[in-house]
């Protein structure tokens, strides 16, 4: 479509027309008392302006970030992982949180000499990634097929990164994938 045209569809939606809106989905599970989130987001400030609205909406939909018992990790590209850190001092956003990632995620980007192998524009999240996520204690690394969460498997979606995970939830006969960043 035209640029005049996704004007017009944003105009009438009451969106702004001045920038395409990045939405970025994560996912708030409750299961039995567990509050278990798919992903952190981008951060407020981190990456894109228009991209993060998380705070506001976990407080829209009631939910404390101190309710926040794990965080299960598909991938770590800033649009899913910044959410986990303050902007300026790299803080926790989610400290008492378990941080579930596949362990194939995780040990790459981490791996020592990692960073100097990224393409250059990919250096400042590599590094970023690098010398916080290794300081925090509160990883599981697990394996592609694992339990994370009761009825909540991790799968493997490997391609858009070396880890990339997808998580299928099952509650009976019903099943619900979260993917992001995955196309079927």
């Amino acid at each position: 479509v035209s640029v005049d045209e996704t004007k017009a569809v944003l105009a009438k939606a009451g969106l702004t027309t001045e920038f395409m809106p990045i939405p970025l989905t994560v996912v708030v599970l409750k299961i039995g008392d567990r509050h278990i989130m798919v992903d952190a987001g981008s951060g407020v400030g981190q990456w894109q302006a228009n991209a993060t609205h998380l705070p506001g909406n976990m407080k829209a939909a009631g939910i404390d970030r101190g309710q926040i018992d794990t965080i299960l990790i598909s991938h770590f590209h800033p649009d899913h992982v910044w959410g986990l850190m303050e902007k300026d001092t790299n803080a926790a956003v989610f400290p008492n949180a378990e941080l579930v990632v596949n362990s194939v995620e995780y040990k790459w980007w981490t791996e020592p000499g990692r960073v100097e192998k990224l393409a250059e524009g990919r250096k400042a999240a590599g590094r970023r990634i690098a010398d916080v996520f290794p300081t925090w204690k509160n990883w599981k690394l697990v394996e592609s097929g694992a339990e994370v969460a009761p009825g909540v498997q991790i799968l493997e979606a490997f391609g858009h990164t070396p880890g990339h995970s997808t998580f299928l939830v099952t509650s009976g006969k019903d099943q619900l994938m979260v993917s992001n960043d995955v196309m079927y």
